[in-house]
């Protein structure tokens, strides 16, 4: 039995790739991507962002210390070139890492593409989700 395609048969994976990247431009400054588990943001982002610095909050350790020590991340930070992007994954399990986030980009114009399946999480909670003074940031996908 073969396994059913979601595209056409006459198009490959090729086509639907190229179509993915123009629909996916991303922002110059800083941004949210939400979207499901499994929908492609970490490959999109890889991709797009080939030298980022990933952090991924599914990684228990990782979730742990930032959990108790949300001030890691800004250490860790400092650890890397100016000019490095930075990916933080599954960013609605750590809310407060966001303080951190927002001090790194008014700091030192770091850019950082926070992706996450949730953004109810970070909407319900007392969250800092504007890393600039929009305060519709964690709907609109803007962070600076």
């Amino acid at each position: 039995m073969q396994p059913h395609r979601h595209f056409a048969p006459h198009n490959d994976d090729r086509v639907a790739k190229r179509r993915y990247r123009r629909i996916l431009t991303p922002p110059r400054g800083s941004f949210f991507l939400y979207g499901v588990r499994g929908v492609g943001k970490r490959r999109w982002a890889l991709e797009t962002f080939p030298d980022a610095h990933i952090i991924d909050l599914l990684d228990e350790s990782r979730y742990q210390s930032f959990a108790a020590n949300p001030s890691l991340l800004g250490l860790e930070l400092r650890t890397l070139r100016a000019n490095q992007v930075v990916v933080l994954e599954e960013v609605q399990r750590v809310p407060a890492l966001l303080n951190e986030v927002q001090r790194a980009i008014e700091g030192t114009r770091r850019r950082f593409v926070l992706l996450g399946s949730s953004a109810r999480r970070l909407k319900t909670t007392d969250t800092n989700c504007r890393g600039s003074r929009d305060e519709s940031s964690c709907t609109s996908g803007s962070v600076s």
